[in-house]
């Protein structure tokens, strides 16, 4: 995209120090900022948001990757450094993410799936 963390601030109202913050990993948006981040998110992951606002997750729900791995196989919702979301695979025998493992910075459980209306 070519930002500067200057630019990329600017456009979302944040400074350029917590931009820096979230490439280093040591601050984390929060989820509505995620979303207002990233317009072009795509159609398989706006449901698991979804899901994921009405449990009233947070970004202090995301498990960094740094902190523990999963201790199951079975698909997760992950999220970058530059603040991408998308659904992945986990494998626990090879201990390694199925797409884009070195851009994964934290990761949470799938939410459930929404009740059908009776």
């Amino acid at each position: 995209m070519g930002l500067t963390q200057g630019d990329l601030g600017k456009l979302i109202g944040r400074s350029d120090r917590a931009i820096c913050g979230w490439e280093r990993g040591s601050t984390r948006p929060n989820l509505a900022l995620l979303e207002t981040v990233m317009p072009g998110i795509t159609a398989e992951v706006e449901p698991l948001l979804e899901a994921a606002r009405k449990e009233k997750k947070t970004m202090t729900d995301w498990i960094s990757v740094k902190d523990r791995l999963p201790e199951q196989d079975g698909a997760y919702l992950v999220c970058t450094d530059t603040s991408r979301a998308f659904v992945t695979h986990f494998g626990t025998r090879s201990m390694k993410w199925s797409h884009h493992p070195r851009l994964i910075a934290y990761w949470m459980p799938l939410p459930e799936p929404p009740e059908e209306a009776t």
